[in-house]
C-alpha cells in the first residue's frame, strides 16, 4: 500500500545500545579452532566487528525507555504534550502485560496518553512510523515511536553463526502533526506472509512447533526475499512519485549484512556512496538499524540535509517498508549508551 502524509513532520531521531560491546576477535580468541574459522568467514561476509550485546537483567524495554527520554530532553518536549507512544519489538518483556505500559510509566507520561504494542521485525521502525502518522491530527499532535530489540536473547548457546550477526538496540522517532508542511512523506508497505517461517523465533509464543527453542533462519530464502520483494516495493514508490534512482540523494538502509545490503545495492543501481552502512560497529540490529543508522551518519555528517532520503526496512514477517522523506542532521541526535 502506497500512502502519502502532508502534514506529519519527524521532529527527532536517535537511538540507544547497551554498552557492553562484543568484538569479534575476541570471540575468535576464545574459540576451538573450528569455531573460529566459522566466525572468521560469517564476519568477513557480513561485515562485522564488533556488536553491542545486552547483559541479562538488560531488556529491549530498558533501551527504549533511555532512547525515549534523552529524545525528549534533545527536544525539549514536556511528557504532557505526547498523545501516543507505540513500541515496536519481537522481544518484550511478557506477552501480557505489553511492555509499553512499563515503558509510558517510566517515562512519566500521563494517563491520557494512548499506549500501543506492535509485534514487527525489520522492518518495524517504517511500520511504526507510518502507523503513527496514520494517527497524527490536531488532537493527537505529537507521537514517540520505539522500535528495537534484544535478539542476542533469543539464540541457542551453540548457534554462533546467527548470534554474531544481530546487535541489540532500540531506535526512537518523535513526530509531530504540522499543517504548514511543505515536504510530504510516502510510504509503501508489502507484506508476503511467511508460512514457512523463513524466519522465526520458535519457541516464544503458544503456539508449539518441532523446532528447537530460539531463533531460526533459512539465509537463502531471506537473500532471495530481500533482493526481489524489496526492489519492487521501491520500484513500485518511485515509480508513483515519477522518480528514479538518480533523484534519489541517499538510501537508509536497514542493515541486515553486508553481502546482502551490497547486492541490494547493485541490484537497486545505488552508486556505493548512497548507501551508508555501520555493520562493522553494530551488526544487524533489527527494526532499531535505520535509527542507528540516521544517528551514526549525521553525527559524521554534521552540516548533511537531504530533501529526497529513501528509508527501507525488510525482513520478518516477511514484509517490506520503504519511505521517502526529507531528513537532516538537525532532526538527528547521538546514540546514547544503556549502562547496568
Amino acid at each position: 500500500m502506497i500512502q502519502e502524509f502532508n502534514s506529519v513532520r519527524i521532529a527527532g531521531i536517535n537511538a540507544a545500545v547497551p554498552h557492553n560491546v562484543i568484538s569479534i576477535s575476541d570471540l575468535v580468541q576464545g574459540s576451538d579452532k573450528q569455531t573460529a574459522s566459522k566466525i572468521r568467514r560469517t564476519a568477513m561476509l557480513a561485515g562485522l566487528k564488533t556488536r553491542p550485546v545486552a547483559l541479562e537483567n538488560t531488556s529491549a524495554k530498558d533501551l527504549a525507555v533511555l532512547a525515549g527520554r534523552e529524545l525528549l530532553k534533545n527536544l525539549d518536549w514536556n511528557t504532557g504534550t505526547v498523545n501516543a507512544i507505540f513500541f515496536v519489538t519481537e522481544t518484550p518483556d511478557f506477552l501480557m502485560p505489553a511492555t509499553g505500559y512499563f515503558i509510558h510509566h517510566e517515562l512519566g507520561l500521563l494517563e491520557e496518553c494512548v499506549v500501543t504494542d506492535v509485534i514487527a521485525s525489520c522492518s518495524g521502525l517504517i511500520q511504526g512510523v507510518w502507523t503513527a502518522a496514520s494517527h497524527l491530527s490536531e488532537d493527537c499532535s505529537r507521537v514517540l515511536v520505539l522500535s528495537g530489540d534484544t535478539m542476542s536473547k533469543t539464540f541457542l548457546p551453540d548457534d554462533i553463526g546467527n548470534q554474531i550477526l544481530f546487535g541489540d538496540a532500540v531506535g526512537a522517532i518523535a513526530l509531530e502533526f504540522n499543517p504548514n508542511q511543505n515536504e510530504p512523506i510516502t510510504f509503501n508497505l508489502t507484506s508476503h506472509p511467511d508460512v514457512d517461517l523463513v524466519l522465526a523465533i520458535h519457541g516464544s509464543g503458544v503456539r508449539k512447533t518441532e523446532k528447537p527453542k530460539g531463533f531460526s533462519m533459512l539465509g537463502e530464502k531471506v537473500m532471495e526475499f530481500s533482493q526481489t520483494k524489496t526492489v519492487e516495493n521501491i520500484s513500485e514508490l518511485l515509480n508513483r512519485l515519477a522518480l528514479n534512482i538518480d533523484d534519489i540523494e541517499v538510501f537508509f538502509s536497514h542493515q541486515p549484512n553486508l553481502a546482502l545490503l551490497e547486492s541490494l545495492q547493485r541490484k537497486l543501481g545505488f552508486p556505493r556512496e548512497k548507501v551508508p552502512s555501520i555493520l562493522d560497529s553494530y551488526g544487524n540490529c533489527s527494526s532499531a538499524s535505520i535509527a542507528l543508522l540516521l544517528s551514526d551518519y549525521f553525527q559524521k555528517n554534521p552540516n548533511k540535509s537531504f530533501s529526497k532520503a529513501l528509508f527501507c526496512g525488510f525482513g520478518g514477517g516477511l514484509a517490506v517498508a520503504s519511505m521517502l522523506a526529507p531528513i537532516s542532521a538537525s532532526q538527528c541526535f547521538p546514540i546514547v549508551r544503556y549502562e547496568q
